[in-house]
């Protein structure tokens, strides 16, 4: 317990500084993008999106349910099993709000849903189970989760993000100095008096063409054309830029798939496709043979253990997280081939702390 409290509050307080930082950088407007290599990482308000300090939105996204999560383990530790947020985590609450709003992130939206939704599972249903017959706890767990879905997800995160929209010009109103000339002999048109009408930023997800997956379709389609050609072992790695030395025919890919992949420097933008890729059939059997171990084991405690102690409440935030970065493996790869990743990192720790 106090190995992971210490993690959680490094997680946590890291996570609060990057989401403060990224923030201010949308309030001032602060963007840019710069070359590491052959990567192109962009950074700040970009693309009616915020990537923040970050090198994705979504991947800012992510973090944003892994500080809530760490949150709310940490409380149910120092609280003995119940929930109450110190002055900093409110604050930080508060916060990831804000950043993830801004984010605009699909695979942050499914990945906040998957942990809402296995928490109302796992954590508030036992608690109406043990004052209610399952037959009222049961429609009771399922109101909860599609209660708590609804309000995150279609009524706080669009309202704070329309209401931010203004204040980068709000902002900048405040900032300007005010003329000390004569008003009348002042030219409107004049670049350097100060705007004094609040504009909204535009902030709307902008896809590539009519593709809703944002180009993840065509990823998902070369690299399993590429892994039907080594299914059994897969590659160890796709290419990373156009030109390397592949095992496999590229002249089977479409132009499209060629390019997409190229762009994404072997990022496959699914976990599992990626362990599929990367290890073939047989490394993804053995990857689906562990988690269906590690759901037998924390499934039966979830089931069979005492749902009053802390232990327990413990065990159904780790398995809502884990839960929750699994089904983030669906839209983004940081489970395994990633190089330094440190979702994954965090994903592997609280996996085998459960």
């Amino acid at each position: 317990k106090k190995l992971l409290y210490r993690l959680n509050q490094i997680i946590i307080v890291i996570i609060l500084i990057a989401s403060l930082v990224s923030i201010i950088m949308f309030i001032f407007q602060v963007s840019f993008s710069f070359y590491s290599g052959d990567t192109l990482l962009r950074q700040g308000f970009l693309e009616n999106r915020l990537f923040g300090v970050y090198t994705s939105p979504n991947t800012g996204a992510l973090f944003v349910v892994i500080s809530i999560s760490a949150m709310l383990i940490n409380s149910t530790i120092k609280y003995n099993g119940k929930i109450k947020l110190c002055p900093l985590y409110v604050i930080n609450l508060i916060v990831q709000t804000i950043y993830l709003s801004l984010t605009l992130s699909n695979g942050g939206a499914l990945t906040l849903t998957a942990f809402l939704a296995v928490f109302s599972v796992v954590w508030i249903f036992p608690k109406l189970l043990s004052k209610y017959s399952a037959k009222k706890a049961v429609p009771a767990a399922i109101l909860a989760a599609a209660a708590l879905i609804f309000c995150c997800n279609v009524v706080i995160i669009p309202a704070v993000r329309y209401g931010m929209s203004y204040i980068p010009s709000i902002v900048n109103m405040l900032g300007q100095s005010k003329p000390t000339d004569d008003p009348s002999q002042q030219d409107p048109d004049d670049p350097e008096l100060p705007n004094h009408n609040i504009q909204k930023v535009e902030m709307e997800r902008i896809e590539s063409g009519d593709d809703a997956s944002n180009g993840r379709s065509i990823i998902w389609s070369g690299s399993l054309k590429a892994l039907a050609q080594h299914p059994l072992f897969g590659y160890a790695n796709m290419w990373l830029s156009e030109g390397d030395a592949t095992k496999f025919d590229t002249s089977l890919l479409s132009e499209a798939e060629q390019t997409w992949l190229y762009k994404h420097n072997g990022n496959l933008h699914n976990a599992y496709v990626q362990v599929a890729v990367y290890s073939g059939v047989i490394g993804l059997i053995l990857f689906v043979a562990l988690g269906v171990l590690l759901f037998q084991k924390v499934g039966r405690v979830l089931i069979c253990g005492k749902k009053e102690t802390t232990q327990y409440q413990l065990l159904a935030l780790l398995f809502s997280i884990i839960v929750a970065i699994a089904a983030n493996g669906l839209v983004e790869a940081h489970l395994l081939y990633t190089r330094q990743d440190p979702y994954g990192a965090i994903f592997w720790i609280y996996v085998g702390l459960a």
